[in-house]
């Protein structure tokens, strides 16, 4: 678990509010309990500015939300 003065520092770095990146931290949590489980990580699909900046921009703008397909087959 990452703790506050870890996200004072990386804010500082990346001049940016704390709170963005608290929550970008705990985005990433909640990932990567998803992508471990079965269900979520075979029937959805991950995508939006979240996704741009975790697999293929790490420089990206930072985004607050979390965007994802169900996918359903019948």
């Amino acid at each position: 678990m990452i703790g506050y003065f870890q996200i004072q520092r990386i804010a500082s770095q990346k001049g940016l509010p704390e709170d963005l990146i608290e929550k970008d931290y705990f985005i990433e949590l909640l990932l990567f309990y998803l992508s471990s489980n079965t269900f979520f990580n075979k029937n959805s699909i991950f995508r939006g500015g979240k996704s741009l900046k975790k697999v293929y921009f790490p420089d990206y703008r930072f985004s607050e939300d979390l965007d994802t397909n169900f996918i359903f087959l019948i």
